[in-house]
């Protein structure tokens, strides 16, 4: 079975996207992916502080049950950002035909009603290298959520101490954007 990113254009359907969270007008969607994995959080003076996630991308949801056979890419913790920040790299893991990877810094993020799910969000891309479908994208939207928010416990106390990480399963969906391209038009000499 070959593994390859899903680079169908068309949008998923039952997916709006929250206007505070919409790329830039010079930008188009690209593709999709379904993203199954785990945010850990610290407990550091009382407060939970996001350190990590861990997860696959998937092409659909439907696939996720596949695993291992079936994820395109995952995620890789960038180092160069204080734990707090949500920065994070993603990496095609079939490197037979696709090398790409790309960090995503968010920049926009809108809460949910549910406690429990990762906020709505806009991330910006950034050191995108190698080939494949990640070298062009620019904006990660996260418009499908469910899980992987911060734990509504307290911590600091008896059962959550201070330096205690904290494991929160999710999934939400990907839309990844890069610029439009703008087609030149050759000049005709006569």
């Amino acid at each position: 079975m070959i593994i390859q990113f899903s680079l169908k254009s068309e949008f998923p359907k039952g997916i709006e996207i929250p206007q505070n969270i919409t790329p830039p007008a010079d930008q188009v969607f690209k593709f999709y992916l379904v993203v199954s994995g785990y945010c850990w959080y610290r407990c550091v003076n009382k407060t939970w502080l996001f350190v990590e996630s861990c997860a696959l991308f998937f092409n659909h949801e439907e696939v996720i049950s596949c695993y291992p056979r079936s994820p395109s890419a995952s995620t890789f913790k960038n180092i160069d950002v204080p734990d707090g920040t949500i920065s994070i790299g993603v990496k095609s893991i079939i490197p037979d035909y696709d090398s790409s990877q790309l960090i995503t810094t968010a920049i926009v993020s809108i809460l949910k009603p549910d406690v429990n799910d990762i906020p709505y969000g806009l991330g910006k891309t950034s050191n995108n290298t190698e080939k494949g479908a990640l070298e062009d994208v620019t904006y990660v939207v996260r418009p499908k959520t469910k899980g992987g928010y911060y734990p509504t416990v307290p911590c600091g106390n008896d059962q959550y101490p201070d330096g205690f990480v904290y494991s929160c399963p999710f999934i939400v969906y990907n839309l990844f954007y890069h610029p439009k391209k703008v087609r030149r038009r050759s000049s005709r000499q006569q």
